[in-house]
């Protein structure tokens, strides 16, 4: 019988349970030690990931995470690498293989043995032992009083060892107990995603959201093509993928299965404009069930099935609401109310039941960005779950022992989203991801905690030159990622300023000539900076940025000097400089609601224009009107256009523009101040369009079948328009932690 395993500098003791290097003891748990014993047992074979946890945890249903984690421990014992193989490879979807030489050496242990060992020849005789005395090499008898007897020196010997294996064995199964009970105990925010891989489910490129089902076996994704959505199912295992939801111009947000996982509940906005509907659908397809309106954008069940949560907002009264109805759609209850200017969004339902999550905007003066609270199902009180605040927050989901939350964010200052882990109820966040991609909402499967799906995105922007808005006559003049996402603006010398991302997230300012050339940077230093627009004498550039802790207006010196901060309220956008040289107008959400402000653009207090709720105002050539995005009270999803004077009271005059075009930041006015150049997206594509002052149909300037259209500008004499345009892949990706190989 062995009792000792060599390999390299290492020595393994099956009699006293102990790994050595060169001598000396490596600590190893019990578990750890149980599962670099089975691998060295069958070194140069492929032992398979059941039989090793059937023999490690012998009538325990653990999940295959522990495996992961054992075998972790026992390569960083023997100190392996992560990019090695010199002791355990993973033979992926199978098991593990010990790779490594193993000698079998005579060693005390089995010397000692063969005193008490029959041997072949006769079953009921024992060899003594070389040097045992007086019957050195006889074969003697097992009698009570011979070797195994009470007097004898090898009975003795056997007994004593007898005791120790048995106390040994005693010390062994309680500390396996405890090391069970330790591990079970751990909670999941502190074991979770420390090291991760992606395995990537789709390579087309066109997936928008996906969810994975609770036993963690398939994942339904939204996919785009050609401007319409359809819903998809796949099989993480086998890859099989097959369409559940015929293509249509509906915008699917929010899939969310039922905890039977027999259901998929999903919010659908069909056409411009329209209220959000909430549906539910077999998860195989089937007919769908229409169960309520106007639900906003993100929709989360209990951990029952039986209740619902989701966020409502009232526009006109600058209120937002976390409502609690029936799965079904009825029973109707509001939980929580804020003011705009703490608006929530994206509740999540912990495990437990008892509580839900919510991202919440604030913008008071001690804390401006999102950050996460927790309310009481039963009395909707808050509880923060961080101080920490974040630029932007993406959907959020509970670990299944409710011991943390993750969710994708946005830093301050950085562009892309990158997902984090919030422990709960309270702890230090970390990041999980950290690359040049964005990740689109996380969904966590029931079964298999170590598991998470989301939406991997890059997005690339480059900057056209167009002669009188002509697309068919648009030339490149940019070659980067991100030129002009973020906003562009032409200079009164006929050069053109553009935002883009650098590789670190944030964003700087640029000027180029409308020839190309090689760009020049102009800002520097921490912060986005975004949206950039031009006095009219050239002398000044205005943009928003975020590094002073949330985003103001600011501005600066043509040459990048002279960098002032013109609001403090924090929370403002979409600035632009009125022609006369003295003002910037804006959109402020200081307020509560979304409001017109302006700002002497060489610093002042700041002036309330109108009270009409709006956005990203724009400044009539002749000073004299403004336009901007007018939202439907009754409706936060439904943009309009529309203009007022700039000075003075009127009633706005809004264009009846069709109900397919979905208006997008920003508006341009024409040159001669006769038409407004807006980019607007029907069926999920972009395309600019102009729409004239005096009324009558909007008439598209540019002919885009699969590019997305991010900014516009025109020049100062009305010869080119300059607009940024580009595209977004998204791909589903199962998040998972690492098997180190």
């Amino acid at each position: 019988m062995t009792h000792t395993y060599e390999f390299g500098p290492f020595r393994l003791d099956t009699m006293k349970r102990l790994l050595t290097r060169d001598g000396e003891v490596v600590p190893l748990r019990p578990k750890h030690y149980e599962t670099l014993l089975a691998l060295v047992e069958r070194h140069g074979e492929v032992v398979s990931k059941k039989d090793l946890m059937d023999r490690i945890w012998p009538d325990l249903n653990v999940e295959e995470g522990n495996l992961t984690i054992n075998i972790h421990a026992v390569r960083r014992a023997l100190g392996q690498r992560q990019d090695d193989h010199s002791f355990i490879v993973t033979v992926p979807g199978v098991g593990y293989k010990f790779v490594v030489e193993v000698r079998r050496p005579r060693d005390e242990g089995e010397e000692f043995a063969m005193a008490g060992r029959a041997t072949t020849s006769n079953p009921g005789e024992v060899e003594t032992p070389s040097g045992a005395g007086e019957g050195e090499g006889v074969v003697l008898p097992l009698t009570s009083e011979g070797a195994n007897g009470p007097t004898g020196a090898g009975g003795r010997r056997l007994r004593e060892l007898t005791v120790a294996l048995t106390f040994v064995a005693a010390i062994a199964s309680i500390a396996l107990v405890l090391y069970i009970m330790w591990a079970w105990s751990q909670p999941l925010s502190m074991t979770l995603y420390r090291e991760i891989d992606l395995d990537r489910l789709t390579t087309t490129g066109r997936v928008r959201d996906a969810a994975i089902s609770p036993d963690g076996q398939y994942v339904i994704y939204v996919s785009e093509d050609d401007g319409k959505q359809s819903l998809r199912f796949i099989q993480i295992e086998s890859r099989s993928d097959r369409e559940i939801v015929p293509p249509a111009s509906t915008r699917y947000h929010s899939l969310t299965f039922s905890p039977d996982g027999a259901y998929l509940y999903y919010i659908a906005q069909e056409g411009n404009g329209s209220p959000n509907a909430l549906y539910r659908i077999p998860y195989l397809g089937g007919d769908a069930k229409k169960l309520m309106t106007d639900v906003g954008w993100s929709i989360t069940l209990a951990p029952d099935g039986q209740r619902l949560a989701f966020v409502r907002d009232n526009i006109g009264r600058g209120e937002s609401a976390l409502i609690i109805a029936d799965a079904n759609g009825g029973g109707e209850r509001q939980l929580a109310l804020h003011k705009m200017s703490n608006f929530f969004r994206l509740p999540a339902w912990a495990p437990d039941g008892r509580s839900i999550a919510c991202a919440v905007y604030s913008s008071d003066a001690d804390r401006r960005g999102w950050h996460v609270i927790a309310l009481s199902v039963a009395d909707g009180a808050k509880k923060p779950i961080t101080q920490r605040v974040w630029q932007r927050v993406g959907r959020i989901a509970w670990l299944t022992d409710s011991s943390g939350l993750v969710l994708p964010v946005t830093e301050e200052g950085a562009g892309s989203f990158q997902v984090w882990l919030l422990p709960y109820p309270s702890g230090v966040a970390r990041r999980i991801t950290n690359d040049l991609s964005s990740y689109r909402g996380v969904s966590l499967s029931k079964s298999s905690p170590h598991m998470m799906v989301t939406v991997q995105t890059e997005q690339t922007s480059s900057i056209q030159v167009a002669l009188q808005g002509n697309a068919n006559s648009a030339t490149p003049i940019t070659k980067g990622r991100y030129d002009g996402r973020e906003g562009l603006a032409w200079t009164p010398d006929g050069q053109i300023i553009y935002a883009a991302k650098n590789t670190d997230g944030r964003s700087d300012l640029w000027i180029i000539k409308p020839g190309g050339g090689p760009p020049k940077r102009l800002t520097e230093g921490p912060g986005v900076k975004h949206w950039p627009s031009l006095s009219d004498d050239g002398r000044y550039i205005v943009f928003e940025s975020d590094r002073s802790g949330a985003l103001d207006i600011w501005r600066m010196d043509r040459d990048g000097g002279n960098l002032t901060q013109l609001t403090d309220t924090r929370g403002n956008l979409s600035p632009d400089c009125a022609p006369d040289g003295m003002w910037v107008v804006y959109h402020s959400f200081a307020s509560g609601k979304p409001r017109m402000w302006k700002v002497p653009i060489g610093g002042g207090i700041p002036v309330q224009i109108a009270d009409e709720t709006a956005t990203d105002p724009v400044i009539s050539p002749n000073g004299r009107q403004v336009a901007y995005l007018s939202m439907d009270e009754g409706h936060a999803s439904r943009s309009r256009l529309a203009i007022r004077p700039f000075e003075g009271e009127s009633n706005e005059k809004v264009f009846d523009l069709s109900r397919d075009i979905d208006l997008i930041r920003p508006i341009r006015w024409a040159v001669d101040g006769r038409a407004l150049t807006f980019i607007g997206s029907r069926d999920g594509i972009s395309n600019i369009y102009s729409q004239p002052i005096e009324g009558g149909p909007p008439r598209q300037l540019t002919n885009s079948k699969t590019e997305r259209i991010y900014s516009i500008s025109w020049s100062r004499d009305g010869r080119y328009l300059a607009y940024a345009s580009g595209s977004e892949v998204g791909d589903v990706v199962v998040v998972k932690n690492r098997e180190r190989k």
